[in-house]
């Protein structure tokens, strides 16, 4: 609360920067709130955490519905050659 009325009134934080290596553009976070600078679909202020229905950062926080997917298409692709066997 004492940080968020300091940051209000214009006066610098002294946050110590935590940014994630991989979530994150930089390692050099806002003088005022600690924000990291995230890559895309990455949230957090350490940039260390994924979107709404996206999962691993590591990967660029991948979204489900592309990953199963590509899984669904290779599956009807084997489902009929193993069917025929």
């Amino acid at each position: 609360m004492m940080m968020m009325m300091m940051m209000m009134m214009g006066l610098r934080v002294n946050v110590a920067c935590q940014c994630d290596v991989t979530g994150s553009t930089g390692l050099e976070c806002d003088a005022y709130s600690g924000q990291c600078p995230c890559r895309a679909n990455i949230l957090g202020r350490c940039c260390d955490s994924c979107d709404e229905n996206k999962y691993n950062v590591a990967a660029g926080c991948l979204g489900l519905y592309s990953v199963h997917r590509a899984k669904l298409t290779n599956l009807a692709t084997w489902l009929p050659k193993i069917c025929t066997n």
